[in-house]
Formats: structure tokens, C-alpha cells, sequence
């Protein structure tokens, strides 16, 4: 495609990995958006000098991955993006990890809400859910995680009555067996289950999985803090993003009630966001949104590494040659932990704040 003369703010998004609500697909465990500010030109000039060969109408990572005659193109691709890691972002998600978060959020959040804490302030939130995991990992049998998780995804995709009571049953029956260093934790998860649920309106729940379009969000957020102008959304046209749509375009109106708003980690984006388009792109006629397909695809491969798990000697090469020197965000297990008791409620929090640009309340 030839180049279009388009502005320095267009920011191009693609994704690996998504499989919608179903967190838990054994397929694909990782989530990854990545997004570039790098233009049509200099992105196909990258690609095509790491893959001088390759014949396709679009370069497409899962094609190219499989290929060993694509080896010494990706390890090129990786040494050379450590020089676009001021024009790049990268949001990877552990999708049971996030499946855990969202369950202390419905399950748990609510009571410490109730207590006068602000679960979401100073970082506090990110750091139970890791002291969490890292309890079940020490303290667990080693299928309590994924049971922890099954049932929670089960009532979360199906929010109905009978999911509901094998929830409480099996939180329940967990809080009363784990070892005492975790029976805290389950003990909090049963009773947000018991009082923080109610049968006449855990249909909300139906969309509770969504991590797409938070994401995206994430990462434009991201990108607000980077730069003062205004921003060009450009994604693939084959992805799910557009069946948000209506709920995108209200959360990046300029008619959004000029504000600052708190984020998690103690900063805070200006709204507006001014996203002043959205454009849906078909990838085959954009290197930028192509060049974001294969840095989400090869940091969904590598993610397993990154968080221990897998050694795959050829990941281990990427990230030597430049992968490694990459920062990311996202909803990943780390080795951060409350320091004490949440902060003290000031009469909202960051829930409360989107919730209001949302529903103009």
C-alpha cells in the first residue's frame, strides 16, 4: 500500500490471542495488544528487510513462526525492536491470572469497599492479587489454582443460579480444606460469593470476562501520558474491537466532563482522551497494523518464558537478542506485595471515576 500522508499521533493497534470471554482456553493463555506509532514506510522497509523472502499478501506471525527458514528474520526483528521502544506498548494479560483478578475484584473488593478502604488506591489491588497467587503457588495443592479459576470462569461466562451455588459451595468447601496460610483468602472469596451476589442480578456478570476493549484502553491511557496531541486509533478490521463500539466511543468522547483521572499506580490521564478517530483498517493494507501483529504474537510466545514457566530455546534467543530490552504492562503475576492495609476511602475511587465518564452520573 503506498504510504497516506497520515498524522504522527495515528497510533496502530493488533492483537494475539484472543478467544473472547473464554479466559481458560488451554490453546491460547495469553492476551497481547501491541501498538506502534511507527509509520507505513518505515514499517514495511523493517519487515521486509527481516523477511526478504517471505510471499505473502500480509506478514502474518503465525505463518511465519512456523517456519524454521523464518529463524534468523525474527531473531533481526527482535534485535532491531529495542529501537521503536519509545514508539511501541505492549499490554500482555496471563488470562488465569486475570481470571483470579477479576474474581477478587466481584468477590473481594466489595468488602473492603464496605470497610471504608479504597481497594484500587496506591497500587493495593495488583499486589493482593499477587500475594494471593503466590500463597496458592507456596501453599496449594497443585490443582487449586485451576479449580480456583474453573469454577469462577464457569459462573462468570454463565451467571445463572445453579453457577452461583456451585460457586459458594466450591469456595465454600475450599475455605474449610486449604492450608491455613490460604484460608483467608478463600474464606474473603466465599463470602463475597454469599453477600456480595445475589441471584436477581448476576446476569451483569455476562460481560464481566471482557479484556479487549480494556486493553485497548490501557494502552491508549499509555499512550495519553506519552504524548500532548491528539490520537488516531488504527486496528485490524478482522478483530472483535468494533463489537464495543458504542461503549469505545463513548469512554474516548470529546463530550467526557474535563477531568483528572486517578489511576491504579498513583498517576492520572486527562480526560477527554482525545481520540479524535477510530478507524477500522483491513491489515493487508498496513504495515504498522502488520508490524503489530508480529510484536503481539512474538511476545504471546515469549510470555510463558517471561513469567518462568517454559525455557523454548529460540524464545530465549529472541530475548537475548533485543525482546528482553522491551518494557511491558499488563495483568501479569509479579513479585509485588501489600505493604499493609488498603488506603483509606476518600469518597471514590478509580470504579467509581470510570463508571461516571461512562454513565455521565
Amino acid at each position: 500500500m503506498p504510504d497516506v500522508a497520515l498524522p504522527e499521533t495515528t497510533i496502530y493497534f493488533d492483537e494475539s490471542g484472543f478467544t473472547g470471554t473464554a479466559l481458560l482456553d488451554p490453546a491460547q493463555p495469553y492476551f497481547c495488544v501491541a501498538s506502534t506509532s511507527v509509520r507505513e514506510a518505515e514499517a514495511r522497509d523493517l519487515l521486509c528487510s527481516c523477511f526478504p523472502r517471505y510471499k505473502a499478501k500480509e506478514f502474518k506471525l503465525k505463518d511465519i513462526w512456523k517456519r524454521p527458514s523464518n529463524r534468523p528474520g525474527l531473531t533481526m526483528l527482535a534485535s532491531k525492536l529495542p529501537e521503536l521502544a519509545d514508539r511501541c506498548f505492549i499490554w500482555m494479560i496471563d488470562k488465569r491470572f486475570c481470571s483470579l483478578t477479576k474474581m477478587v475484584d466481584y468477590l473481594i473488593e466489595p468488602t473492603f469497599y464496605e470497610q471504608g478502604y479504597d481497594f484500587y488506591k496506591a497500587e493495593f489491588a495488583p499486589r493482593f492479587v499477587n500475594w494471593f497467587f503466590e500463597a496458592i503457588r507456596l501453599f496449594g495443592e497443585p490443582q487449586l489454582y485451576t479449580a480456583l479459576t474453573q469454577v469462577y470462569e464457569r459462573f462468570a461466562r454463565t451467571p445463572t443460579a445453579a453457577t452461583l451455588a456451585e460457586l459458594r459451595q466450591t469456595y465454600g468447601l475450599m475455605a474449610r480444606s486449604v492450608p491455613e496460610e490460604l484460608r483467608r483468602f478463600l474464606e474473603m472469596a466465599h463470602h463475597g460469593s454469599l453477600e456480595h451476589l445475589d441471584d436477581s442480578d448476576i446476569g451483569t456478570f455476562a460481560n464481566s470476562n471482557e479484556v479487549q476493549l480494556t486493553s485497548v484502553l490501557s494502552s491508549v491511557i499509555a499512550w495519553r501520558k506519552r504524548t500532548e496531541d491528539d490520537l488516531i486509533v488504527v486496528h485490524d478490521q478482522s478483530s472483535n474491537f468494533f463489537n464495543q463500539a458504542a461503549l469505545w466511543e463513548t469512554i474516548t468522547s470529546s463530550d467526557v466532563e474535563h477531568q483528572l483521572h486517578q489511576l491504579g499506580d498513583g498517576s492520572a490521564v486527562s480526560f477527554p482522551l482525545r481520540v479524535t478517530k477510530t478507524v477500522a483498517m483491513k491489515s493487508e493494507y498496513s504495515h504498522s497494523v502488520q508490524l503489530c501483529d508480529m510484536i503481539s504474537g512474538i511476545f504471546s510466545r515469549a510470555l510463558p518464558l517471561i513469567t518462568g514457566f517454559e525455557k523454548d530455546p529460540f524464545v530465549i534467543e529472541l530475548i537475548h537478542a533485543g525482546l528482553g530490552e522491551m518494557s511491558f504492562d499488563g495483568i501479569l503475576p509479579r513479585r509485588e506485595f501489600p505493604k499493609g492495609s488498603p488506603p483509606i476511602s476518600d469518597g471514590t475511587n478509580i470504579v467509581d471515576q470510570m463508571a461516571k465518564i461512562i454513565f455521565k452520573k
